[in-house]
């Protein structure tokens, strides 16, 4: 069974998009994120104004692979900021088929999973966790939050609106919450564990 931490003292930074305690939540529930324990990461959904801990990742030395369907924020993510990952692939992550099996240490969709319809995010989920070796990370707003298709790109659009019982029920362990639920800004972050190992890699408190 998984645990729900709410943090409602959550300041709001426009000019940040990640903020300083969206990065402090993901360092509290992965601790080992970006101290070169994991090797690769898949990359769900990068664009060229939301690079989201992409040069964490980098500075880490992992192998980054990125997903993103949208052409513009393809081309924009190569020209702008193609030292921060090694290869990308145009198209939807559930149609994304590595090279030869190959498994990534860590999946991390960070604000995605509102961009799909609920009813489709658990087969897409099961279907992402197939791709991992240790967790998958994902990032999204908690509750309400409308969203349409920003900068001509129709997969900005919200489609769902998530809440952290539907992570628990889906087996991620992990899961804090940020700011007020149905609030622009908030944030929910879930891991899922998909082996013991990962958890011994990050002590007793994170084994789930």
């Amino acid at each position: 069974m998984g645990s729900i931490t709410y943090n409602y003292d959550f300041p709001v930074d426009r000019k940040d998009p990640v903020g300083i305690d969206r990065r402090r939540s993901l360092s509290r529930l992965v601790p080992s994120l970006f101290t070169e324990r994991f090797r690769s990461v898949l990359y769900v959904g990068a664009n060229w104004f939301g690079t989201a801990f992409l040069l964490e990742f980098k500075r880490a030395g992992y192998d980054v692979t990125i997903v993103e369907p949208f052409p513009r924020n393809c081309e924009s993510l190569t020209k702008e900021h193609g030292d921060l990952f090694d290869s990308m692939e145009q198209c939807l992550v559930e149609d994304f088929k590595p090279l030869d099996g190959r498994k990534y240490d860590v999946i991390f969709w960070w604000h995605g999973p509102e961009h799909v319809e609920e009813e489709r995010l658990p087969d897409i989920l099961k279907y992402i966790e197939g791709l991992a070796n240790y967790l998958v990370i994902l990032g999204c707003p908690w509750g309400r939050y409308k969203m349409g298709a920003n900068y001509g790109n129709p997969y900005e659009r919200h489609r769902a609106y998530l809440y952290p019982e539907k992570f628990i029920d889906l087996g991620y362990t992990r899961i804090e919450c940020l700011g007020e639920v149905d609030t622009p800004g908030s944030n929910i972050t879930s891991v899922k564990i998909l082996n013991k190992e990962a958890g011994r890699m990050d002590g007793e408190r994170f084994r789930g």
